[in-house]
């Protein structure tokens, strides 16, 4: 079981390009802060929680959450209205029941157990599980990428990507 904790609000998201490749079905995240990095303690290991083939990138010692990458097909994402409505910037630290083992992933949810919504006009996208999760609050942990955390935990993932090359699914 994960288990997801706001650790600071108002601490600027890591900073970085997040960025989806219709060709190779996936979300990229080029880190730009260094800094960004050092104020998260970042350790230099990299572990991940996966929503299916989507993974949610910490730092195996803390948890804290890093950003979001990963092979993510968008034939399978639905056209919807969604943008976050509750969207602040913060710190958040992930904790799994026998810790994290660096390079390797956590599932969180099987492929397809999730649904993605994209949103042409708002440009968001966002993967969930069924149903809306209430009291949500949206926590913007990197550039472009934002975390729903409720009291049952992880409730979806926002993204807000630049569309390699243009071209939108």
């Amino acid at each position: 079981m994960s288990r997801f904790t706001v650790v600071s609000t108002g601490a600027a998201g890591l900073g970085g390009r997040l960025w989806y490749s219709v060709a190779e079905y996936s979300f990229g995240f080029t880190v730009t802060d260094g800094a960004g990095l050092d104020a998260r303690n970042w350790s230099g290991e990299r572990s991940s929680l996966s929503i299916g083939t989507l993974q949610v990138e910490v730092d195996p010692p803390s948890g804290t959450v890093l950003f979001v990458w990963g092979l993510h097909p968008h034939l399978r994402w639905v056209e919807g209205q969604c943008e976050p409505d509750r969207l602040v910037s913060g710190i958040v630290r992930a904790r799994v029941a026998n810790g994290f083992l660096a390079g390797a992933a956590t599932g969180i949810a099987e492929v397809g157990e999730w649904r993605t919504t994209w949103d042409p006009v708002s440009g968001w996208v966002r993967v969930a599980p069924p149903g809306e999760a209430r009291g949500e609050v949206q926590v913007l942990v990197a550039s472009q990428t934002a975390l729903g955390i409720s009291r049952r935990g992880l409730s979806s993932v926002w993204l807000h990507p630049e569309f390699e090359s243009g071209v939108q699914p």
